[in-house]
């Protein structure tokens, strides 16, 4: 384990947004780690979710819907992540429910069905042995050989590569292929579970063609494949190979919900924005209204003076303003 696996980290996470109102800048703490080493840290966040709920402006009171949430180490004074709040992919109850305890299971699930997943990933590698390989990093291939009990000096990737396509045997490949990928397999795609993988870092890191299989095929459970087909989307926009047609389709689909998530979280935005120029002006609509009506009351329509009459119609005419206003609305 690393120096950095058993750092301490002291995580706060804020709501954070601007009010819909007066525009004045707010932050809503809703949730506190407490001081933890990074490692119970991960396990912490698996176990933890953090409900969306309105900010109430400390300036003018009006409650409004958060647009972020920003995560801190208290530590070392940092802001650490900040993420835009999806409002068009909040799900009820019953299906974050359901996701929460398809992650928790991801290691009864992965079990079962371990031998299945490894022997596909395996026969994967071998068709294409050259390219598999090539995509392995310098302290993967460590792994493979030293789970072989092969002793070997390795100055870099290339090198590392290299040495593998001349000393592996076939008979050895799906050994060393299995003990090479544990890193990516078991402590990253099982380890963080499929809400915390990252497809994107992964195949900068891993390569493209093993971060597509595994984001595939893992095994998960049903009710996390929504996210699966997001990841799907997300890793073959450029695809050219058999099933280029379909998978960049999906990538297509995934870059027009995005679109449509963007304006929808846009819009709802604006609709509160609008909300609140209603309130204002139906305010003003009753103070004036109640204006008028106490004017009209206060002598007979024979008696009254100019001024009076001046000022009804100024109210009349301003509260003809408003109306006009509320129906462009």
């Amino acid at each position: 384990m690393s120096k950095f696996f058993d750092d301490f980290v002291h995580l706060k996470v804020y709501l954070v947004g601007r009010c819909t109102k007066c525009k004045h800048y707010n932050e809503l703490m809703v949730h506190d780690y407490g001081r933890l080493p990074y490692s119970k840290l991960e396990d912490e966040m698996d176990r933890t979710n953090h409900p969306i709920r309105p900010i109430s402006c400390n300036k003018c009171g009006t409650e409004y819907k958060p647009q972020q949430l920003v995560y801190r180490d208290v530590v070392r004074d940092s802001e650490v992540a900040k993420v835009n709040i999806d409002y068009s992919n909040i799900i009820d109850d019953e299906k974050s429910a359901a996701m929460q305890e398809g992650h928790d299971d991801r290691f009864k699930i992965y079990q079962k069905r371990e031998q299945e997943f490894w022997a596909a990933y395996t026969e994967f590698a071998l068709e294409d042995w050259k390219s598999a390989v090539g995509e392995l990093m310098r302290q993967e291939i460590e792994a493979g050989f030293a789970a072989l009990g092969k002793k070997t000096t390795l100055k870099s990737d290339l090198h590392a590569r290299r040495e593998v396509l001349q000393k592996i045997a076939a008979s050895d490949r799906r050994s060393f292929w299995i003990a090479a990928n544990q890193e990516f397999i078991v402590g990253e795609l099982l380890d963080l579970g499929v809400m915390g993988w990252v497809p994107i870092e992964f195949a900068k890191r891993y390569g493209a063609a093993r971060t597509r299989f595994g984001v595939m095929y893992f095994p998960i459970a049903e009710a996390l494949e929504d996210l699966r087909t997001k990841y799907i989307g997300l890793l073959f926009k450029r695809e050219r190979g058999d099933n280029a047609f379909l998978l960049r389709r999906i990538g297509q689909l995934t870059d027009a919900a995005h679109k449509q998530t963007v304006k929808y979280n846009k819009a709802l935005r604006q609709t509160d924005e609008q909300k609140h120029v209603i309130a204002e002006m139906q305010d003003k609509l009753g103070v004036a209204n109640a204006r008028i009506t106490e004017l009209s009351r206060q002598q007979p329509a024979q008696s009254r003076d100019s001024d009076d009459i001046r000022r009804i119609r100024e109210l009349k005419s301003f509260v003809g303003e408003l109306l006009a206003e509320l129906r462009a609305i």
